[in-house]
């Protein structure tokens, strides 16, 4: 049976059941981001300093720059250097020397990750890295594999082309998997540390569609996700995404999972079975 994406009820949030703090490692995929990228971290560590009342602890942060031609990668090495927020030390850049796609940033950061949790945003100052408590909360206690962030359920600032084309997709998708995803393509997900082998694999696409890949792997697999609404601010710089080309794409891979499910996702589901 399809996966159905649960809308989660904020206030059964709870982590005082929990023994120990628990480890997020957060990567940030980056290419050409440097009109946003210092303000995303000086949100994100701030945010950080505050996580131990969520009995949460930041394990590190992954900026992996992807063949950026516009000096983000030099502002990131400075920005670890120079920062005054005491959590600078959890920075590790990984650089790609020419560009290799949006997932392939994150499978590089991804597969360098040791946080019981994984997260990742984009660096475009359009997520709110206060959310990130909340999230693993609610994957706790609904005792869900995965969460994302659902930008649709209170829409603002987002490009009204984008709009229609997200809601597309997942119009689509509810239709053939016979499900109630509200966000498919969201760019802020937390996920267990054990499928960290998986998402970081080739299974998944290395371009944008990484994202929607994610829930449709989910969606054939049984594994279990939640879905929070989520805050969604102007972005900051230039968007990467073309409607024109990457729409269409987008559209394939959701029919392309449907009609046929790949054998390593075959595998991934049968080991899910087994756990």
């Amino acid at each position: 049976m399809p996966l159905k994406a649960d809308q989660p009820n904020s206030r059964s949030l709870s982590s005082t059941s929990l023994l120990g703090p628990r480890s997020v490692s957060i990567v940030l995929p980056c290419h050409n981001e440097s009109a946003a990228l210092e303000s995303v971290l000086d949100r994100l560590f701030q945010s950080a300093s505050q996580w131990a009342s969520s009995n949460l602890r930041l394990a590190e942060v992954l900026i992996v720059d992807d063949g950026s031609t516009d000096g983000s990668l030099e502002i990131a090495r400075a920005w670890s250097l120079s920062s005054p927020h005491p959590l600078r030390s959890s920075v590790r850049i990984l650089a790609h020397g020419a560009r290799r796609g949006y997932g392939a940033a994150l499978k590089t950061g991804i597969s360098a990750s040791s946080g019981d949790y994984i997260a990742f945003y984009d660096v475009d100052g359009t997520y709110d890295p206060e959310q990130i408590p909340k999230m693993v909360d609610q994957m706790v206690s609904q005792r869900a594999e995965m969460a994302c962030g659902d930008r649709l359920s209170r829409c603002q600032h987002m490009p009204l082309t984008r709009e229609i084309g997200n809601r597309l997709f997942v119009g689509t998708i509810n239709i053939l998997y016979r499900t109630k995803v509200f966000d498919s393509c969201t760019g802020m997900r937390i996920f267990t540390k054990d499928l960290r082998e998986f998402f970081a694999s080739h299974a998944l696409p290395d371009g944008l569609d990484y994202s929607l890949a994610m829930t449709l792997t989910f969606l054939r697999t049984g594994h279990r996700l939640i879905e929070l609404p989520i805050p969604y601010a102007r972005r900051l710089g230039r968007s990467k995404l073309r409607v024109m080309s990457d729409g269409p794409r987008f559209f394939l891979r959701i029919l392309a999972s449907w009609l046929h499910t790949p054998q390593n996702v075959k595998v991934f589901r049968h080991s899910r079975r087994t756990d």
